[in-house]
């Protein structure tokens, strides 16, 4: 069923990301995107009233500066108004948070959500597709950052591995450091999604079997990296020992 609006206001919103592995490709620049959602904006006969441009951040995470600011300012507006962007990619590659932001925050709160070039409109009730294509393009931004973090490593010469080893445990120290910093992050950013999600069916915007289903998935990656999480602080441990004995 299509929303009758005269005039929709939009706000317009671009990234880019080499982990997402398309730094390289021209269509995909920002000055491309912006372009393009001009372009198609004015041909739908919206109003932009907002351009928003989150770059060199991973459609992973959900976690970026502008995004976060234009959801604000969606949700802020009193008006029904409308987020588009290139392709669903650039609002996001976390399928469960796409999802939970497209199926339940946006409808909540008078938000249309366009996506260009997966033909997806929210104005019209015909997206059956949508879920679907967002778990594939999840799936490719991990696989895709997961291959470009075994290239890296695969850069690196024997001789710069054997370096690596020789030098020992500060060198590891601050890599499991690193992941645990991120697994950390992550695990504190579940919280929060599951405490809006929480509140959400609370107030009756989310189904009961909505929330079992998305609150589960949550939980189980939360899981996951709870497990991730205790390794590399028994990692760490463990080096720090091997260090000071050396001493």
């Amino acid at each position: 069923m299509l929303r009758q609006q005269t005039k929709l206001p939009v706000r317009l919103y671009a990234r880019l990301s080499k982990d997402d592995g398309d730094a390289n490709k021209e269509s995909n620049s920002i000055t491309n995107q912006l372009q393009m959602l001009r372009y198609h904006a004015k041909e739908k006969g919206f109003e932009v009233i907002g351009e928003y441009v989150d770059d060199g951040i991973s459609g992973t995470t959900f976690d970026r500066p502008d995004l976060n600011r234009m959801i604000k300012d969606a949700m802020d507006d009193t008006r029904p108004t409308g987020i588009m962007v290139k392709d669903m990619s650039r609002f996001g590659c976390n399928n469960a948070m796409f999802m939970y932001y497209v199926e339940e925050i946006f409808p909540n709160n008078d938000i249309l959500f366009i996506a260009l070039n997966d033909d997806v409109d929210t104005r019209f009730d015909e997206n059956e597709m949508m879920p679907f294509k967002s778990i594939m393009k999840e799936y490719y931004a991990r696989d895709t950052s997961k291959k470009k973090s075994m290239e890296a490593l695969g850069d690196q010469s024997i001789k710069e591995m054997h370096e690596l080893s020789e030098k020992g445990g500060g060198q590891k120290i601050k890599q499991f450091r690193k992941d645990l910093e991120i697994a950390e992050k992550r695990i504190a950013e579940i919280d929060n999604v599951i405490m809006k999600l929480f509140e959400q069916n609370a107030l009756g915007k989310i189904s009961d079997e909505r929330f079992e289903k998305m609150s589960s998935a949550y939980e189980n990656e939360q899981k996951e990296l709870t497990h991730k999480r205790d390794d590399l602080k028994a990692r760490i441990r463990a080096e720090e020992k091997k260090t000071q004995s050396t001493n």
